[in-house]
């Protein structure tokens, strides 16, 4: 089994994924636009990556963990962006505060077939206060 996950936005929610997931056994490759985030991901023993292609590269999932839809475009369809670096196959979990337009408009350009798209909300309040328990 390919146990292997990017992380794309390393920032507060997404650096907590990441480490939560090598915890559970998954080698994790991140990627972030901070030189910081990125120190503090190899202080924590993660494989920080180049760009989001190089991070999603032999991923079975992609974790896009940014601000807003314009950061997501980039992460996704931008210049060395994730998804033309997916294999067969692997999901995508989309975290940022987007319309759902949005997402949908991102959905039908993954190279996935239309059988495989499957859209879920996934509001990161609901995350935080499972956490907090």
């Amino acid at each position: 089994m390919n146990d292997r996950v990017a992380v794309v936005g390393i920032g507060n929610m997404g650096l907590g994924m990441a480490l939560r997931l090598r915890d559970r056994g998954f080698a994790v490759q991140v990627r972030d636009i901070d030189p910081a985030r990125e120190a503090l991901a190899r202080s924590e023993r993660l494989v920080v990556c180049a760009s989001p292609a190089e991070a999603a590269s032999g991923a079975r999932c992609a974790i896009v963990a940014v601000v807003d839809a314009a950061q997501t475009e980039a992460v996704l369809f931008g210049a060395e962006g994730l998804a033309a670096a997916l294999p067969a196959g692997a999901a995508v979990m989309l975290c940022p505060t987007i319309a759902p337009h949005d997402t949908e408009s991102f959905a039908v350009r993954l190279p996935m077939p239309a059988s495989r798209r499957s859209m879920r909300r996934c509001p990161a309040a609901r995350c935080v206060r499972a956490r907090a328990r």
